[in-house]
């Protein structure tokens, strides 16, 4: 499927246009977002080279920004103010793409098998037990409200399902999934996966990814366009054998669970665990056994109020080495907000290593190679790298030099970031410059390394078969699913959908006891 930029829509206020990348505050819930200030002056550009050009083709603003050439002028603006520019890397757009449509769509069009790993979203059905948690509900229509008054102020139209109301809690709805996923973006395949908050307080409880997996897939006219993560906390029982055997009964009843998905950093009584200690042992022995040796955990991204040291990746070399026949996929890749990624320097001990570079210390010092059983994800990671065109160059090149071209593999975090078609658009143009491959040793970026990272990686993991068919779920079926959501008044979507100040961070962590949403 080509993703077709530039489309018209109905609209009871005209909104502002706004860039093709957002470049706003906006974060999974995992840590405090901020907008820096070369982001926003990445956003300032973006208008300027819109209100340049839009005029002198004969096109709006909103027309030039929803077109290949208003993402060109977005990656190129990013460029701008990273200091890359030429023969400097980063994003492969120049001045011509600016007002050239079809030099824009070729640098941005391609028809890779895109596998997403990591996605999510709520279940906002009537009478869902977490919805009954005020603290929780006090928490999405402060979001809502926030957004809500946001739009307003600029006269813009309302997104989808947010009026203020308590019906604004459909933001985060599986409608909202199925269309910024598989209908606003390439992506071929998804993973959905949760968090880990327990019982009536999860806003999607494994037995409801498995749902929202058999309806999607259903949609798609039987083929397969959703895969299911279980969320398993080892830690939350004394023994935890209790959850091994809550395991098995997931896979009994839910005939297949692609993976297992854990957090290190959190435990019950605000203390988390290492992979590579006793309980971890256990675990990891259990997933080996399990016939699903697949193991998905959070490392990097600060979690406030999470256990910190726990959340540090320096137990997966050794856990790996341990246990070569679970394959580990490090969510995130160790990335921490609060650091700029540069260069690793391997003479550095694991302690003054930071971000990534903790991850790439640990599979070193526990003498893995590139093409172990660990894989670096790239969820969230992306979506902020992406918008600096040097750390983006740093964190791709260095993973592929380092963890291995057949071990990176592509993850959103979407519906957080809206749809991850502007990440898949950047991921497309992003090169590596050659003095970054002279001096740093990284590869060259090239389409076939982009195809493994796009989806070929993660494949063989899933036992997926990138060349099978797989069906449309189509824009006009899907608008009609969303129909009574929506009522008749087309609005346009928001960008993203995630928290967007610490206030809504801590707020949305404390609604479900100190887990992250």
């Amino acid at each position: 499927m080509a993703f077709i930029h530039f489309k018209k829509r109905k609209s009871v206020h005209e909104a502002t246009p706004e860039s093709p990348i957002y470049f706003g505050p906006v974060s999974n819930g995992e840590y405090f977002p901020r907008q820096k200030p070369a982001e926003a002056a990445a956003d300032r550009l973006v208008h300027r080279i819109a209100d340049s050009y839009a005029g002198r083709l004969g096109m709006t603003r909103r027309e030039y920004l929803e077109s290949a050439r208003g993402m060109a002028a977005a990656l190129f603006a990013i460029n701008m103010v990273s200091g890359c520019g030429d023969s400097k890397g980063g994003f492969n757009v120049n001045k011509q793409m600016l007002c050239d449509e079809s030099a824009a769509r070729e640098v941005l069009k391609g028809d890779e098998f895109i596998f997403d790993v990591q996605t999510h979203h709520f279940n906002v059905e009537a009478g869902a037990e977490w919805m009954k948690n005020t603290a929780y509900n006090a928490f999405l229509l402060l979001l809502n409200q926030v957004k809500y008054d946001g739009y307003l102020d600029r006269g813009e139209a309302l997104p989808p399902y947010n009026d203020g109301s308590v019906d604004g809690l459909k933001l985060l709805s599986r409608d909202t999934y199925i269309y910024e996923m598989f209908v606003a973006s390439d992506t071929t395949l998804a993973v959905l996966t949760g968090i880990p908050a327990t019982g009536d307080s999860n806003p999607l409880k494994n037995d409801e990814i498995a749902e929202s997996r058999d309806l999607i897939n259903c949609l798609a006219g039987g083929g397969q366009r959703v895969l299911n993560h279980a969320m398993v906390l080892p830690n939350l029982s004394p023994d935890p054998q209790e959850e091994f055997d809550a395991m098995v009964a997931l896979q009994e009843e839910f005939h297949t669970v692609a993976g297992w998905k854990s957090y290190t950093a959190w435990g019950p009584n605000g203390q988390g665990y290492f992979l590579d200690s006793g309980l971890g042992d256990r675990y990891l022995q259990f997933i080996q056994d399990s016939g699903t040796p697949l193991l998905n955990v959070h490392k990097g991204l600060p979690i406030p109020t999470f256990d910190m040291e726990h959340n540090d990746p320096r137990d997966i070399g050794p856990t790996a080495k341990n246990f070569p026949g679970v394959n580990i996929v490090v969510y995130h890749s160790g990335y921490d907000s609060d650091y700029d990624e540069g260069p690793y320097d391997p003479d550095l001990p694991q302690g003054e290593q930071f971000g990534i570079n903790r991850l790439i210390k640990s599979v070193q010092d526990a003498g893995l190679g590139t093409d172990a059983n660990v894989y670096a994800e790239l969820g969230s990671t992306w979506a902020a790298v992406m918008k600096d065109a040097v750390q983006a160059q740093h964190v791709i090149g260095k993973l592929l030099k380092y963890i291995g071209e057949n071990r990176v593999v592509w993850g959103t975090d979407s519906v957080w970031y809206g749809s991850p078609q502007a990440q898949i658009e950047a991921m497309r143009a992003l090169t590596i410059s050659e003095e970054f491959q002279d001096k740093f040793g990284y590869p060259e970026l090239t389409p076939a390394i982009k195809a493994k990272i796009f989806g070929l990686n993660a494949a063989p993991l899933y036992g997926i078969d990138p060349e099978e068919e797989r069906n449309v779920i189509r824009e006009d079926f899907q608008s009609l699913w969303l129909q009574e959501a929506i009522g008749d008044q087309a609005v346009a979507r928001p960008r993203v959908y995630g928290p967007t100040t610490r206030r809504d961070v801590l707020n949305l962590i404390r609604a479900h006891n100190n887990m992250p949403g």
